[in-house]
């Protein structure tokens, strides 16, 4: 039985992870190398096993290092944003202090 459901894994995997490629599913597509590469080296298969292995670590090597720049990114974003609302406040300031604040009268 157990043989079997092996069977219909290995069956299985290749269409989930052509899937997983054409989706952009990295997180998946790389358990399913994980999962592949585990079965090559139970199968004896090392250099497959290896190989795949190494991708696997590939892909979530990127999906590291793009979660690390998006939040770059974002601190980026969130700094200048900050710094722009302060030099606002400091420039309102300014001109609440300013002698000659010049209004426009409405007639």
């Amino acid at each position: 039985m157990a043989l079997k459901k092996i069977s219909k894994i290995k069956e299985l995997l290749p269409v989930n992870l052509a899937i997983s490629e054409e989706m952009g599913m990295d997180d998946y597509r790389a358990s399913i190398l994980l999962f592949l590469s585990d079965l090559a080296l139970v199968d004896g298969d090392f250099p497959n096993g290896t190989l795949t292995a190494k991708n696997t670590q590939d892909i979530r090597d990127t999906i590291t290092s793009n979660a690390l720049v998006h939040a770059v990114q974002e601190l980026e974003v969130k700094h200048e944003t900050q710094a722009k609302e302060q030099k606002i406040k400091d420039l309102n300031k300014k001109r609440s202090y300013s002698p000659f604040v010049v209004t426009a009268s409405g007639s």
